[in-house]
This record gives C-alpha cells, sequence and structure tokens, in this order.
C-alpha cells in the first residue's frame, strides 16, 4: 500500500521521507516543472466548459482569475476552442476510469496532449481525439505494466482512426517533444503534499477529486503545477476544518495567502462541476465507492478567512 494512502501519522517512516527523501526529490520536480510547461496555444473561442464566476463560493468578478487566451497572431490551432480541449479531456477520463489506468497516466497524457499543441502545427479539429489517444498511449507505456495496444484505441475511438494513424500521431508528438516525454504534473506533488499536511485517506480523496476537476479547464495552464497541488490541497484542508501548518509552507514553498487567487478558482469549480456539461469527474467522484466526496459541501471563500487566505 503506497505510503500517501495510509492514515498519516508522525511515524519514523513519514518523517524519513519527507526530511530525506523530498528534500531532494522536491527541487529536482521544481526544476522540471519549469523547463515542461506549455504555452498559451488556444484563443478563447468562447467561455471555458466548466468553471463560472460562482458568486456561492465568494469570488469576486473583479478580482477573479483572468483567462489565459493566446492572441489571434500567436493561437497556434485556430480550429480547436477550449471547449473542445475540455471535451477532451473529459473522454480521456473516462477513458481511464474504464481501462483502469493508473492516476500518473491520466495526468501525463493531459500534460502531453497541452505540450504537444505548443510544438505541433495546426492541428484540425477532427484530429484532436486521435491525439488525445496517442498521448494516453505513450503515457500509458511510461507508467502501466500492461498498458492499452494502439489497437484497443482503435477500439476506444469507435474506429474513428486506424492503427496507422494513432501509431502516426504518436510518432509526430514525440518528435514535436524531441522525445522530452517527462512531465511533471499537480499530482506529482500529491503524496508529498499529502504527507506533509497529514491528510487522512478521504482527504486524500477530496484532494484527488480537486486536482481532476483542475484538467477540464484550460485557464490553469495559466498556473504551475505545484501551485495548483498546493491549492487543491488548501481547499481539501478547508473541507475538512483541518490547518495549512508550517509544514505545509515548508514543502509546498508557498504560505496560505500565496494560494489566494488559485484557491477562488477552484472554488469556482467545484461550484459549477454539478451543472457543467463535462460531467465524468464529478460523476465520478460522487459514487459510494470514493466516499461521495464530490457531494461534499463546497467551503465558501468566508471560510477561508480563519486560515490566514
Amino acid at each position: 500500500m503506497p505510503l500517501v494512502r495510509q492514515c498519516l501519522k508522525p511515524t519514523t517512516d513519514t518523517q524519513s521521507y519527507l526530511h530525506v527523501y523530498a528534500a531532494d526529490y522536491l527541487p529536482y520536480l521544481t526544476d522540471l516543472e519549469s523547463r515542461s510547461r506549455p504555452s498559451l496555444y488556444l484563443h478563447s473561442g468562447g467561455p471555458p466548459p466548466a468553471s463560472p464566476s460562482a458568486p456561492e463560493a465568494g469570488g469576486d468578478p473583479a478580482t477573479s482569475s483572468p483567462l489565459p487566451t493566446a492572441s489571434a497572431a500567436t493561437a497556434l490551432h485556430p480550429e480547436l476552442t477550449q471547449s473542445m480541449r475540455g471535451i477532451l479531456v473529459d473522454w480521456l477520463v473516462e477513458l481511464s476510469t474504464e481501462y483502469s489506468l493508473s492516476p500518473p497516466t491520466l495526468y501525463h497524457a493531459v500534460s502531453l496532449v497541452d505540450r504537444s499543441l505548443t510544438k505541433l502545427p495546426p492541428v484540425p479539429r477532427s484530429q484532436l481525439q486521435c491525439l488525445g489517444c496517442a498521448c494516453t498511449l505513450i503515457a500509458a507505456k511510461l507508467h502501466e505494466i500492461h498498458p492499452p495496444t494502439a489497437d484497443d484505441f482503435v477500439y476506444i475511438s469507435d474506429s474513428t482512426y486506424t492503427r496507422a494513424q494513432i501509431t502516426g500521431m504518436e510518432s509526430r508528438v514525440c518528435a514535436a517533444l524531441e522525445f522530452r516525454l517527462s512531465a511533471v504534473t499537480p499530482e506529482s506533488y500529491l503524496e508529498t503534499y499529502a504527507l506533509a499536511a497529514r491528510l487522512p485517506e478521504h482527504g486524500i480523496d477530496v484532494y484527488r477529486y480537486i486536482l481532476e476537476l483542475t484538467l477540464l479547464d484550460y485557464r490553469y495552464l495559466q498556473h504551475s503545477p505545484s501551485l495548483i497541488s498546493a491549492g487543491a490541497l488548501c481547499v481539501a484542508l478547508a473541507s475538512l476544518r483541518l490547518p495549512w501548518t508550517q509544514e505545509c509552507t515548508h514543502y509546498s514553498g508557498r504560505t496560505v495567502g500565496e494560494l489566494r487567487g488559485v484557491v477562488k478558482q477552484i472554488l469556482a469549480s467545484m461550484w459549477g462541476a454539478e451543472e457543467s456539461s463535462l460531467k465524468t469527474v464529478f460523476g465520478k467522484w460522487k459514487t459510494k465507492k470514493v466516499g461521495e466526496v464530490a457531494l461534499k459541501t463546497v467551503p465558501r471563500w468566508e471560510e477561508f478567512d480563519w486560515m490566514g487566505c
């Protein structure tokens, strides 16, 4: 059982991981994330798919995070919109659940989609799902013991694409990224941050739900993966009425006050999840198997005053 799935107590193993391993691991992740973050590549194409500015979440429209867009001069894929990206990611979440792919595979696949779209020439909308298949195929090869095959993705896509098209797109992605396929995602920080915060197991499920919600929305690309993960941890702690401790600040490198912007954005995503047209993440995390965490009361912005946000 992974250490993060245990009820976290100040055990020798926990302290050893945090004080020895994490001390070297986190600087490496921070350096890698700075070198592997995608730039913005889409024009707005209408409102984002999942996250309205929700007054119930305490979001102030005047101070909400601006929606990142590429200018008309720099938008790399004129046929694609943020909504299309959201639909693709929603499908990838469904695919990962159906085929029991690990969380690192899902996050890595989405990262590869975003990174490749900053490098590839214009991708027509008809090829966007093929790109998602190819990126998931690559990620699965890196993380899974028995990854799906290209033929599996032909079946998954209802034969929309042939095996040659999927493997061809896989080659294009690898070439565009110069085979630099490693990526740091918000999920990369989950174990260390959860250990530092001493999250109980049901709190980790809340944390995972929040992180998956952020995958759907293109505007989270304005934040670094470590910031998104720290913001998700902050909201998970608030939902359990647990404090943001000195250990959280030490290992995340951020005070709770520095998380103000991303926390507001996450709360808006959570408030909009049930009514969103992208249902897979909410549906996945509202089941009894995962403790119905998506149905839990979402913290209101005012409740973060006691955390110093």
